[in-house]
């Protein structure tokens, strides 16, 4: 509140992070400074928020070398504004995703240059903040501790532990100036109202360090022809158009619980399709002939539940067409046949063919080891995914709304009498 109180939002903005509940920065979301709040009440959007910040770090060192400028001191005035980072409960979300320390620690290293400050509050750093990040942490602030190896662990002296519980804001401060104690101001609304109202109308940042979220609904009238959904590229700060080629890329294999998107998912695929569209639904001797029948040009055939039809006819035959589409997830593309198929699981009847499919798409699942077991990792699970909300090659994404086409249907041309 006091940079904010002393610069205008076109010179510093702030980046607030909340591990601690959600409600500390409520106060100051009014600050035409503030680009972005987040909380551990979404852990997801937090981590994906924070991720961007690399993102963040490239296009300001691109600024400075368009500019040819070391610092951002060199920059005109206006044309990059600070950012300055602050995260209430840095261990907690270092507890979220343990890649982001490294991220950190280059923030620190690399930052001040590009303008870009970390102020960040724990209540315990033993342990905690790493010595690669503190060596770059000029300034520390240790308030009242109850155990003196804690303040000195953060300020070098164990002060901080004999501080009256009475005075608030008392606290040791360690800086390249030296030790000392200071008491931290502090504010009221009334103060925030009062900074508010100085920068009315004021210009206020034009990039934010991340872009908004994916939207929970897609159309397909909104996407780029070839189009299947939108993909989000946190660390790019940017969301692409979602492009699925079961022809260059390998057959795609759509997994996911049941209401997780699945066969949505699939008419998305067959509306971008340039070929011939072979719809079948669980049946095993429609999805056979699906894969053999002759035409003249490219064929898409999307199996709609393939550990239905994989399920069905005695031991022979379900192992006849696992081979066969085996065979055709492999193989097809060459003759100008591609394979998009849906199961709610990798295991039990899909095990012999699902190592063929290529391509996978992890929708949501019922349990974290149906994910693992489809090929995910821990750390993309999420039990609350919406439908049609997918992990694709690492990144999220949201397919677009789209009906099924038709079921196909073997076209058998009538022979002549014997």
């Amino acid at each position: 509140l006091a940079l904010a109180a002393r610069r205008p939002p076109g010179e510093v903005s702030f980046l607030l992070v909340d591990f601690k509940g959600g409600a500390a920065f409520a106060p100051l979301e009014a600050l035409p400074h503030v680009v972005g709040v987040v909380s551990d009440l979404d852990e997801a959007t937090a981590a994906r928020a924070v991720r961007s910040l690399r993102a963040e770090l490239r296009r300001r060192e691109a600024v400075l070398a368009r500019h040819g400028a070391r610092d951002i001191a060199e920059l005109p005035t206006g044309e990059l504004p600070r950012l300055v980072i602050v995260v209430d409960e840095f261990a907690a979300l270092l507890d979220a995703d343990e890649g982001l320390h490294r991220l950190f620690a280059d923030l620190a290293a690399r930052g001040r240059s590009l303008g870009m400050h970390l102020l960040l509050g724990t209540q315990r750093p033993t342990g905690v903040v790493r010595d690669a990040l503190l060596a770059n942490v000029t300034v520390r602030v240790c308030l009242r501790v109850l155990d003196p190896a804690e303040s000195a662990a953060t300020v070098g002296i164990p002060d901080a532990a004999a501080i009256d519980a009475r005075h608030r804001g008392r606290a040791v401060i360690a800086d390249p100036a030296g030790r000392r104690a200071l008491q931290v101001a502090r504010a009221d609304a009334a103060t925030i109202a009062r900074v508010v109202e100085r920068w009315r109308g004021a210009p206020v940042p034009a990039a934010r360090p991340w872009v908004d979220p994916l939207p929970p609904r897609v159309g397909l009238a909104e996407l780029p022809p070839g189009a299947v959904g939108l993909v989000d590229l946190p660390d790019r700060q940017r969301r692409d158009p979602l492009v699925v080629d079961a022809w260059t890329g390998g057959a795609v294999l759509v997994l996911g619980a049941a209401s997780s998107g699945r066969t949505t998912a699939l008419a998305a695929l067959a509306s971008s399709a340039a070929a011939e569209v072979r719809w079948t639904a669980g049946d095993a001797a429609e999805l056979w002939q699906a894969l053999v029948a002759p035409a003249p040009g490219r064929v898409l055939v999307l199996a709609d539940d393939l550990d239905v039809a994989l399920a069905q006819g005695d031991a022979e035959q379900r192992a006849d067409l696992a081979e066969l589409v085996a065979r055709a997830a492999r193989d097809g593309a060459r003759r100008g046949l591609a394979l998009i198929a849906s199961a709610r699981t990798a295991g039990a009847a899909l095990l012999s063919a699902g190592g063929a499919f290529e391509q996978r798409v992890l929708l949501r699942f019922a349990s974290r080891e149906d994910h693992l077991l489809a090929g995910g990792d821990s750390a993309g699970y999420r039990p609350d995914r919406r439908p049609g909300s997918a992990l694709w090659r690492g990144h999220e994404a949201q397919f677009a709304l789209a009906a099924p086409p038709a079921p196909w249907r073997a076209r058998i041309d009538e022979a002549e009498p014997r």
